[in-house]
């Protein structure tokens, strides 16, 4: 596998078990309505200690006892008593389920929680009942002691439903109707309802003022809650926020060491391959100085090796391009005839050194695309060409293809293997059984397939069968072509692989 490749299959693994291991992921990062539920129902079933309502059950029960039957009082209170353990049970299940998120947003424990709503109604009502009872059988000074201590049983409740207003609502009004009740119940059964009367009104005028103040306190309790509420929500986000800058940090700067080493093997390599031909230009040049006659011999040997060191210089200024951004390059209209003109310019002279013959057929018209990327990639697959392809021809060819604008350079080397045409694109990937000896460092294929990416909708293709040649096409969309007009001639200043 190329560096390339796999620097990039490294920062994938890296990002996805990051994403794995560290805490919420953004796609688990409950919504605001689901945060505001699980705290509402964390709230509502909260478990608490029982001797409170337990003390003020107790508290109601023995002022019953003044003037009501026992056995009506022991009904009552085992009734209470009941729903209260029934309550508490409910809450220490739904505790258990609380550290599973997901199980308790379940509708299953939803409908469990409605069960739950239940028994609670069930407990206020238990409760409100016993001011029928007060309302019956016990004195003016009685009944006055008995509602204080509902009150207070009443804000007690508030504590916990606060933080579901309709249901706080609806509990309140539920005590707060059984004591009404108890009333109109106590004037229907009166001996004087003309004296009851007025207490009575009494009784309603306190139910009023009471069912308005904790009204007004339910609801500031439920404001203080959605505001708590609303910080931790705020606070979530911000964590979870914290958390991906986090693990970003985290995968850039492995994508950062990767990258590092990539180029570290690169220049180790091209440090190793330089060292070769620049030895030999030494020992060349040392015969040379000590035996003139051998000019003849010694100067090709010496001018390949010159060309070897500039293949590799090349490789280099084009390695450092493909790791630059795109910030500072733009598209513009190019000649394809000039282009190739030049072209041929440059690569007539190498292939014919090498007996090779070269033929350049452009295609009328210009093309739009970033001259810069462009020319380098056809010149690096005509060297790559030329320097694998020992005899016969080459011809380099523009022409439309389809919906698509064909860049095509054709060769009769050696051919590349089914195997080998999934690897020629990665970097350092050298083919062996070419029967061609080069020195480079097996970056061009790999650098023309970086650049193609860098311009909009570009293909690269290889088309070969072992021992027939290849075929190299670079593809542009057929949008980038436009008629023959006069434009001005972009010259490169890119250098060329010889």
């Amino acid at each position: 596998m190329s560096q390339e490749l796999h620097f990039k299959s490294q920062i994938d693994l890296t990002s996805e078990k990051t994403l794995n291991n560290e805490g919420l992921k953004k796609s688990d990062l409950p919504s605001k309505e689901q945060f505001f539920e699980l705290e509402t129902l964390k709230e509502l079933t909260y478990k608490r200690p029982l001797w409170v309502s337990m003390g003020l059950r107790l508290l109601m029960g023995a002022v019953l006892l003044a003037n009501v039957p026992v056995y009506l009082v022991f009904s009552w209170f085992s009734l209470s008593i009941l729903t209260l353990y029934a309550m508490h049970a409910s809450c220490a299940y739904f505790y258990k389920q609380m550290p599973n998120t997901a199980n308790f947003l379940a509708n299953e424990l939803r409908e469990k929680f409605q069960k739950f709503k239940v028994i609670w109604f069930l407990n206020a009502v238990a409760i409100g009942s016993g001011s029928i009872l007060a309302q019956l059988w016990l004195s003016t000074h009685q009944k006055m002691f008995f509602h204080t201590v509902l009150t207070a049983t009443m804000y007690l409740f508030l504590t916990r439903n606060c933080a579901d207003k309709r249901f706080m609502n609806q509990i309140t009004l539920s005590m707060i109707g059984t004591s009404f009740l108890g009333g109109v119940l106590f004037l229907l059964l009166s001996d004087q309802p003309a004296n009851d009367f007025n207490v009575f009104i009494r009784l309603c005028a306190y139910l009023c003022i009471n069912t308005f103040m904790l009204f007004l306190v339910g609801t500031r309790f439920n404001t203080s809650f959605d505001k708590r509420c609303n910080s931790d929500y705020s606070n979530l986000v911000l964590i979870q926020s914290l958390k991906e800058s986090e693990e970003k940090l985290h995968v850039e700067q492995e994508a950062l060491t990767a990258a590092n080493s990539v180029i570290q093997q690169f220049y180790s390599a091209a440090a190793h391959d330089l060292r070769q031909p620049v030895y030999a230009m030494e020992l060349y040049t040392d015969m040379l100085k000590d035996d003139p006659t051998q000019m003849d011999h010694l100067l090709p040997k010496i001018a390949q090796s010159c060309m070897f060191i500039n293949h590799m210089f090349n490789d280099l200024f084009d390695f450092q391009q493909k790791h630059l951004n795109d910030s500072k390059v733009e598209e513009t209209v190019l000649s394809i005839s000039d282009t190739l003109k030049s072209l041929a310019l440059h690569f007539e002279p190498i292939a014919a050194a090498k007996n090779l013959k070269i033929s350049f057929k452009p295609l009328e018209g210009n093309v739009q695309t970033i001259p810069l990327y462009f020319v380098r990639i056809l010149s690096n697959l005509i060297a790559n060409a030329i320097t694998y392809t020992a005899e016969g021809r080459i011809l380099v060819a523009a022409r439309k293809s389809g919906n698509m604008l064909s860049f095509e350079v054709w060769d009769t080397g050696p051919g590349i293997d089914k195997k080998s045409q999934t690897k020629i694109f990665e970097e350092f990937y050298k083919i062996n059984n070419t029967g061609v000896k080069t020195s480079n460092l097996g970056l061009g294929l790999s650098i023309v397939k970086g650049l193609t990416k860098r311009i909009n909708g570009a293909k690269i293709q290889v088309v070969s069968k072992l021992g027939h040649g290849s075929a190299f096409k670079l593809q542009l969309p057929i949008e980038t072509y436009s008629a023959p007009q006069k434009v001005q001639l972009v010259e490169s200043s890119m250098h060329y692989d010889i």
